[in-house]
């Protein structure tokens, strides 16, 4: 066991966004959110890890190449030459040094309020063999992830290619608002019908406080999942988001505004058709979910084998 402080260093440079908008090169910087833009210089030569330490996603960690930067709102670790980046990587992970921080109103996570945690660790060869262990777990992880955006995808393509896009309608189909076809829509507490529950409803962490809004349909002229699928589109979050705009500290939208939002009406048949091969996809996310949910915990005890 060694102290962190003993295997890196941390420092911070106050780079902000703000002073970057006229400045391009070929030098990329990083921001919590990822890739920000290339700029014209540089602060570290070689690979380093990168920890968010002020605001939303404080302590998540990543490794990033050399030649690169990080805004003033990111840590820079510097592994020691005898240490592997990427093992450091997952024993700062290990750490959860996010944890420290729930529940403050602007979270803070520094290294000098971590430098002296204890850290597990043999030589470099067994450094690399374990995150070649981890690291393998969390590619395959993300390729799960990428199979199921992949199938969502493939749920909106269908949905476009035999419904065409709102307004423009180009299949001729049969037009109105969602006050026309439904029974009722209201604050509610139902499940979405994608995961079967009986109502489709619009959810959004900045929508109202209560963060949903039931929509009871007609079924004889539409189904739940086809109108579920139609509020997923692309098109149909604009509409979403224009009615939104009227908010100035928070986006919402009510009842009312929600019920004059256009949409068409194709055949049920046609429908019908579309939950069905919807359905066949969502039980090949059910499997991938599934492995998904098995591999996360292969990498947690592998976590807490190595690291405790």
């Amino acid at each position: 066991m060694k102290q962190l402080k003993d295997l890196c260093s941390g420092y911070t440079k106050n780079i902000a966004l703000k002073d970057l908008s006229n400045n391009d090169g070929q030098y990329p910087i990083y921001g919590a959110s990822g890739f920000i833009k290339n700029i014209d210089y540089y602060v570290s030569d070689k690979p380093y890890i990168g920890i968010v330490k002020d605001g939303a996603g404080v302590g998540r960690t990543s490794v990033y190449p050399a030649c690169s930067s990080l805004l003033g709102t990111m840590q820079y670790i510097i592994p020691n030459d005898d240490v592997d980046i990427h093992y450091l990587k997952y024993a700062l992970q290990s750490l959860r040094l996010g944890n420290a921080c729930s529940g403050a109103a602007i979270p803070h996570i520094y290294f000098k309020n971590y430098k002296s945690a204890q850290i597990s660790i043999g030589d470099i060869s067994e450094q690399k063999r374990i995150s070649k262990i981890l690291t393998d777990i969390e590619c395959g992880i993300d390729n799960l992830y990428k199979q199921i955006f992949e199938l969502d995808e493939l749920i909106k393509s269908r949905f476009i290619e035999m419904f065409g896009i709102y307004p423009t309608n180009e299949k001729g189909w049969e037009t109105g608002i969602i006050r026309d076809i439904v029974t009722d829509v209201h604050y509610g507490t139902s499940r979405p019908a994608v995961d079967g529950g009986k109502y489709p409803y619009i959810r959004m962490n900045n929508i109202t406080s209560n963060g949903e809004l039931d929509v009871r349909v007609e079924q004889s002229r539409i189904l739940p999942e086809f109108l579920s699928a139609f509020l997923n589109t692309d098109f149909s979050k604009v509409m979403l988001a224009n009615k939104c705009k009227k908010a100035v500290n928070q986006a919402n939208i009510n009842a009312q505004e929600m019920q004059s939002i256009g949409i068409y009406i194709p055949p049920l048949n046609l429908q019908q058709d579309f939950v069905g091969f919807k359905s066949k996809v969502d039980d090949a996310k059910a499997i991938v979910k599934q492995q998904l949910i098995d591999l996360q915990e292969l990498l947690d005890s592998k976590m807490d084998e190595y690291f405790g």
